[in-house]
């Protein structure tokens, strides 16, 4: 009854039949969002719960996974003594093939961390591959269950390799997708090729035994219907890179909850509540950080100076648009804080663009704003910032220093386009002193000893603009 639903919702009933009412509403009531969350009934789910991976776990995380990967070929030769120990034990006691097995792990050492069921399965192994593409990717968790054999390949432009990855996206309903990914998420995606192989072997011989089954007349419809859908399932699942045995002994698709438990255990001795959700987010925020942070570890990753999104779309119509989406985001999030710590007065600036900005905080502009935030989201948009991790660089592109200034750090210090600040502080700390342990060199000749002055110079320059306090170096000082 149409009174009884627009009693419910009226103003979605209104729009969706507005069509047929002489005074529906000609647009959506509340866009984006429904009657229940504007009632306050669920706020507390507005905001993100998904927390992100801190740097220092990542990176003990991922040298866990490389020593893993680094065994890998260990780990496939004692899997295959263990089944074979299996198959010339058919027929005897249960505990008599569980010893031999255990035998052959005392013996390659692995007496205490394995028992020979994560053996076959390779556990560890396979988690550490899971972890690696889901962090390398920005994949969810039921994406990267959807990987099959063969789905990562590479392209060449320009003498250069770009590596993909393919699978299947249902939440944004994109169906099949790709994801731009650096070479070892293609040595994951074949570590787990060989690591399910033969659990395949498993499904393909099931999958031959249900079909003389199902050949037999006089099977009754009931276990027609069941061995049928069996093989259906079969059939989708074989070529998938993460199955796994189940109880039952047959093939089957890990799914999200087996992955849970999986990641907590590979980061149980990191005290990190590891989650599968967390590798989209935390990859995101990786990104943001790396666009205006290492540019040398963007440019490898994704083969480009900067993250141009327009660039990678043109290169591959099938990606995954809304993690993208996600990641301009928390790219243009770090970008205002940055400007907006820049525009405090009370933060000390240096380098060729320093005038500019210091005089950005005295203009009108700023009081006719809401706040500083605000200004800073209006420059941000008006700037293109990379930092070299020594400095910012704010050249758009045209006469800059062509990337000189990475390799050759002081001369960002004095460069047009070139900001320092806080951040970098430690960094030009050091280099003052590297310099003095140079000077103090007696065969670095005439000309090094020039440059080494020269950068002494530049250096100082820096230090003293944010205030911090050193030892002069000169001609002559002892180091």
């Amino acid at each position: 009854d149409l009174n009884e639903m627009a009693s419910i919702k009226p103003g979605v009933i209104q729009h969706a039949l507005s069509d047929r009412l002489e005074d529906g509403l000609r647009c959506h009531p509340w866009p984006g969002q429904s009657s229940v969350t504007l009632s306050g009934r669920y706020k507390h789910t507005r905001t993100s719960s998904t927390e992100i991976i801190p740097s220092s776990v990542a990176q003990a995380l991922f040298q866990k996974a490389e020593r893993l990967f680094e065994r890998a070929e260990d780990w496939f030769d004692v899997r295959q003594e263990i089944w074979k120990i299996a198959e010339e034990g058919k027929g005897q006691h249960r505990a008599t093939i569980s010893k031999k097995q255990q035998e052959l792990l005392v013996k390659a050492g692995l007496d205490r961390e394995f028992k020979p069921g994560e053996i076959l399965d390779l556990t560890e192994l396979s988690t550490a591959c899971f972890f690696v593409i889901g962090m390398l990717s920005g994949m969810r968790s039921h994406e990267i269950s959807s990987i099959e054999v063969g789905a990562y390949y590479e392209t060449q432009e320009s003498g250069e390799a770009f590596g993909w990855v393919r699978g299947e996206s249902h939440k944004t309903f994109e169906s099949l997708t790709e994801w731009m990914v650096p070479p070892i998420v293609g040595r994951a995606v074949s570590i787990q090729e060989r690591i399910a192989d033969p659990v395949r072997k498993l499904m393909e011989a099931e999958e031959r035994e249900i079909g003389d089954k199902l050949a037999d007349a006089g099977l009754s419809e009931k276990e027609r219907r069941t061995l049928m859908v069996r093989a259906s399932r079969i059939h989708a699942d074989k070529r998938r890179i993460f199955i796994g045995r189940s109880s039952s002994k047959k093939g089957a698709c890990p799914i999200d909850t087996s992955w849970r438990t999986r990641l907590l255990a590979f980061a149980k001795e990191f005290s990190w509540h590891l989650h599968p959700h967390q590798f989209r987010r935390t990859f995101a925020v990786f990104v943001a950080q790396n666009a205006m942070g290492d540019l040398r570890y963007l440019r490898h990753h994704y083969k480009h100076w900067t993250l141009d999104m327009t660039l990678l779309y043109a290169r591959n119509q099938k990606q995954d648009q809304e993690l993208y989406e996600e990641m301009l985001t928390q790219v243009k999030g770090r970008k205002v804080s940055t400007v907006e710590h820049w525009l405090d007065d009370s933060t000390p600036l240096s380098g060729g663009r320093a005038a500019q900005i210091q005089e950005y905080r005295q203009q009108r502009e700023v009081k006719i704003l809401k706040d500083r935030r605000a200004l800073a989201a209006v420059l941000s948009d008006q700037v293109s910032i990379r930092s070299t991790g020594h400095s910012w660089c704010l050249s758009d592109g045209w006469g800059s220093c062509g990337g000189r200034g990475l390799y050759e750090m002081t001369r960002c210090g004095g460069c047009s386009e070139g900001l320092v600040d806080g951040s970098q502080k430690l960094v030009w700390q050091n280099l003052h002193r590297q310099q003095g342990e140079l000077l103090g060199l007696d065969d670095i000749g005439p000309g090094g000893r020039s440059r080494v002055l020269r950068d002494i110079e530049r250096i100082e320059k820096v230090l003293s603009d944010l205030g911090c306090e050193y030892e002069p170096v000169t001609e002559g000082t002892s180091v």
